[in-house]
C-alpha cells in the first residue's frame, strides 16, 4: 500500500511539473540573477544564468537573452575568470553590434575589456552589423509590399460598342481613348461638311433658274458647285479615314484598376455603362 502511495506522489510530481509553465522559470532565474548581482553574489549569477544561456537559449526575448550575456560577462570578470567573461561579452555583442555597457552601472574594468573585445573583433562586427540592416531593409519591404497589397481597389471594365466605329465626327476616336484625334476629326468634318452643305443650300435657293451660258452668273454657279463637291468629298475622306482608325485601334473591353483611398473604400457608387448598342447605370462599390 506505502509503494503505491509512493508512485502516485511522484506522478503527480511528475503532472505537476509537466503542466507548470516552463516560460516563467527561466524569467524568474533572471529576475533571481539580478537580485544576486546587486547583492555581490557573483558565483550565484553564474550558476543561475548559465543554464539559460547554455547548451541551449530559453529565454524568449532577446532583450533578456543580451541581459543575461552582460550580467554573467561581468560575474565571471569579477570572479577572476577573464577568458570567460570575453566570451560573453562576444556572444553579445554578436547579437547587438552596437550595445555599450554603462558606465555609471558597470565598473571601468567591465566597461574596459568589454570595448576591447570590441576593438578586436571590429570586422566581424562591421559584417553582422551589414546583415542586421539588410534584414531590417528586406523585413520594410516586406512590410511596405504588404502594405500596398492591402490597399482597397477598384476595378472598372469598360464595353465598347463595336457600331460605334462607323459613325462620324470623331466617335469611334473619343471611345477608343483617342480625345486628340477625335476633336480634330470633329473639327474637320464639321467644316467640310458645314461648307459643303452651305454651296448646297446657296447654290440651290440663287441659282435654281436657268442661266445664261458664258454670263458671270453661270460662272459663280460652277464655281460654287465645285467648292460643294470638293468639300463634300474631303468630308467623305474624313469619315472614310475616321473609321479606318477606328476599326484598327477597337478594342472590345479596357479594364482599369486603380488604387481606392481608404475614405472611399466601402460607398456604393453610381456607375454609368454602355455604348451605342446598350445604356444603363450600374451600382458598385468594395467592401
Amino acid at each position: 500500500m506505502r509503494r503505491f502511495a509512493l508512485v502516485v506522489v511522484l506522478l503527480i510530481s511528475c503532472t505537476d511539473v509537466a503542466l507548470g509553465q516552463p516560460a516563467a522559470a527561466p524569467k524568474g532565474a533572471l529576475s533571481k540573477a539580478h537580485d544576486a548581482y546587486r547583492a555581490g553574489k557573483y558565483e550565484t549569477v553564474v550558476s543561475l544564468l548559465h543554464p539559460l544561456l547554455y547548451p541551449v537559449i530559453k529565454l524568449s526575448a532577446e532583450e533578456e537573452v543580451v541581459d543575461a550575456h552582460r550580467l554573467l560577462g561581468v560575474s565571471h570578470l569579477f570572479l577572476g575568470n577573464r577568458p570567460a567573461a570575453e566570451a560573453e561579452f562576444n556572444a553579445l555583442l554578436s547579437l547587438r553590434p552596437n550595445f555599450a555597457l554603462d558606465p555609471l552601472v558597470d565598473t571601468a574594468a567591465a566597461v574596459d575589456l568589454f570595448e576591447a573585445v570590441r576593438r578586436r573583433n571590429r570586422e566581424r562586427l562591421a559584417a553582422i552589423r551589414r546583415r542586421i540592416e539588410s534584414d531590417r531593409l528586406q523585413r520594410e519591404r516586406e512590410r511596405q509590399r504588404r502594405a500596398r497589397s492591402a490597399v482597397p481597389r477598384e476595378r472598372l471594365v469598360v464595353m465598347r460598342s463595336y457600331w460605334a466605329n462607323y459613325v462620324p465626327f470623331g466617335v469611334g476616336q473619343f471611345q477608343n481613348g483617342q480625345p486628340r484625334k477625335g476633336y480634330l476629326l470633329l473639327g474637320l468634318q464639321l467644316a467640310l461638311g458645314g461648307s459643303s452643305l452651305t454651296a448646297a443650300i446657296v447654290h440651290r435657293a440663287k441659282y435654281a433658274k436657268p442661266l445664261v451660258a458664258g454670263s458671270a452668273e453661270q460662272s459663280a454657279a460652277e464655281r460654287l458647285g465645285i467648292v460643294q463637291v470638293a468639300t463634300g468629298a474631303a468630308f467623305l475622306a474624313a469619315v472614310l479615314y475616321g473609321v479606318v482608325d477606328a476599326l484598327l485601334n477597337y478594342r472590345a473591353q479596357e479594364v482599369t484598376v486603380r488604387q481606392l483611398e481608404p475614405s472611399k473604400a466601402g460607398r456604393l457608387r453610381l456607375l454609368p455603362l454602355g455604348g451605342f448598342d446598350v445604356a444603363g447605370i450600374g451600382l458598385g462599390g468594395r467592401f
